[in-house]
């Protein structure tokens, strides 16, 4: 059975990779495809166990900023 986190996860990526598909039809597309493509990455990053705790940590308080 999938974790909880695992699964959040997971969905997080495809949602992502949705939004980052659907900004190349905009006139400003690669700004939002930048920070959707960002997250996806870091989503798949955490699924195969090679996101540092260090990584994850600056990129959340990035988006907070």
């Amino acid at each position: 059975m999938v974790s909880a986190m695992t699964a959040a996860n997971r969905v997080a990526a495809v949602l992502f990779a949705v939004c980052a598909a659907v900004q190349l039809n905009d006139s400003d597309w690669a700004v939002w495809f930048g920070f959707y493509a960002g997250a996806f990455a870091l989503c798949v990053a955490w699924e195969r166990g090679s996101l540092k705790r260090r990584l994850a940590g600056s990129a959340a308080i990035a988006t907070l900023g």
